[in-house]
C-alpha cells in the first residue's frame, strides 16, 4: 500500500513539473486552446533592446486602430504560423552551388530574431491620415497608403509592395533578390541593398532603426510586380529575398550605385555557411491592414528611432544561427496569380 501511494506521489510530482515546463518564445497563452497558431505571445525580447519612450512626448490614443500613429498601438501580440514550404531551387545551368559533401562545421548555435514587414501599396482613403506616396500615373497624381500584409501571403501582378526589416541586434544588413521559376530553378542573384545612392551605402542596423527596401527617396519607392517573362523562359512563381546581419560589413562586397551582380558560388558558400533554420515564425495579431506611421517613416528615414511603445514589425523570423557569424534568411514572395502566358516579376521602376 505504501508503495503503490509512493508510486502515485511520485507520478503527480512530474506531472506538476512538465506543466510548469516553459514553452519557448510563449508569454501569454489562450486558456482556451493548445494550438499554437492560436496562442498569444508577447514580444519582449525583441522590443526591450529598443530605446524606451520619452513620457513628455506621450499622446491620446486615437479611436481608429488603422490610425497613423504609433499611440494606436498597444501591446501587440502576436501568433505560430507555418513558413512557406520551400523547396531548395536548383540552380540554373551556369549556376555552381556548394558541393553537397560540404558540411557545417559543429559550433555553438543560438536563436536571433529579425523582424520584416511586407507593406502592399494601395489608393488612400479619406480615413487615412499617416504618411503615404504620391505617384504620377496618366497624367494624374495618385496618393498611396502602404498597409501591412502577412508575411506568407500570396501578391499578385500589379501589386506595388515595399518591405521593412529591423534587428533588435547591431550589425550590417545585406539583400539579395532572385526569381524563382516553375522549374524550381532561379535567376542570377542581385545585391539590392546596400547601394551608394541610398545612404550613401550606409547599412547599419540597430534596434529601432528601419531598413526600408526601397527606399523612401529612390524615385520609384516600391516594387511593381510586372509581366516580364523572356521568351523560352519558365514561369516565374516567385521572388527569393535573402537577408543577411553580419556583425561586420562583408569584405567581399563593395555596394555600387545599382543592385550589384553577385557570383552564385558566392552566393552558395554563403547559403552553406550561414543559412538558418526558422524555428519559429511569428505574425502580428490584428496587423494586418494596418497603416504606415509617422514613427516608422521617421525611423527609416534616421531622424528618431522606434521606441519600446512603437509599432513591431508584422512577422518576426526566430532563426538559428553560428554564434559570431552572419545569419542569413529567406523572405519568399509567392504569386498567387501567375500563369504561363502572364507571369510577375519584381521591377524597380
Amino acid at each position: 500500500m505504501s508503495k503503490t501511494l509512493g508510486k502515485l506521489i511520485l507520478l503527480a510530482s512530474f506531472l506538476l513539473m512538465s506543466l510548469a515546463l516553459p514553452v519557448y518564445g510563449q508569454d501569454v497563452q489562450d486558456p482556451q486552446t493548445s494550438d499554437d497558431e492560436t496562442r498569444q505571445i508577447k514580444l519582449s525580447e525583441f522590443t526591450k533592446k529598443r530605446p524606451p519612450a520619452d513620457p513628455k512626448s506621450a499622446k491620446p490614443k486615437p479611436t481608429t486602430a488603422s490610425s497613423g500613429d504609433s499611440a494606436s498601438w498597444n501591446a501587440p501580440t502576436y501568433h505560430r504560423v507555418k513558413p512557406n514550404a520551400r523547396v531548395k531551387p536548383k540552380a540554373n545551368a551556369s549556376t555552381s552551388t556548394a558541393k553537397a559533401s560540404e558540411t557545417k562545421p559543429a559550433r555553438t548555435t543560438e536563436v536571433r530574431e529579425v523582424g520584416v514587414t511586407l507593406w502592399r501599396l494601395r489608393p488612400a482613403t479619406p480615413a487615412d491620415n499617416g504618411p503615404a506616396f504620391s505617384v504620377l500615373k496618366d497624367g494624374k497624381v495618385v496618393v498611396l497608403t502602404p498597409e501591412r500584409i502577412e508575411g506568407t501571403s500570396p501578391v499578385a501582378l500589379g501589386d506595388r509592395v515595399r518591405m521593412s526589416i529591423e534587428s533588435p541586434r547591431t550589425g550590417y544588413l545585406y539583400v539579395i533578390n532572385r526569381e524563382q521559376y516553375a522549374d524550381d530553378t532561379m535567376g542570377k542573384p542581385m545585391l539590392i541593398f546596400p547601394t551608394t545612392r541610398v545612404r550613401g551605402g550606409d547599412n547599419a542596423v540597430v534596434a529601432g532603426r528601419l531598413i526600408d527596401i526601397p527606399d523612401a527617396t529612390d524615385a520609384q519607392p516600391f516594387f511593381t510586380l510586372t509581366t516580364k517573362q523572356k521568351p523560352g523562359q519558365p514561369a516565374i512563381v516567385g521572388e527569393l529575398l535573402t537577408v543577411v546581419i553580419s556583425e561586420k560589413p562583408l569584405a567581399d562586397i563593395v555596394p555600387s550605385r545599382s543592385p550589384l551582380s553577385l557570383p552564385p558560388d558566392q552566393v552558395a558558400k554563403w547559403e552553406n555557411d550561414w543559412e538558418g533554420d526558422i524555428v519559429e515564425l511569428l505574425e502580428m495579431n490584428d496587423g494586418v491592414g494596418r497603416t504606415w506611421t509617422a514613427q516608422e517613416k521617421m525611423a527609416s528615414e534616421m531622424t528618431r528611432s522606434l521606441t519600446q511603445e512603437d509599432p513591431t514589425p508584422q512577422t518576426i523570423y526566430r532563426v538559428v544561427g553560428q554564434r559570431n557569424e552572419p545569419v542569413m534568411l529567406t523572405v519568399q514572395l509567392i504569386y498567387g496569380q501567375s500563369t504561363p502566358q502572364q507571369t510577375s516579376s519584381v521591377s524597380a521602376q
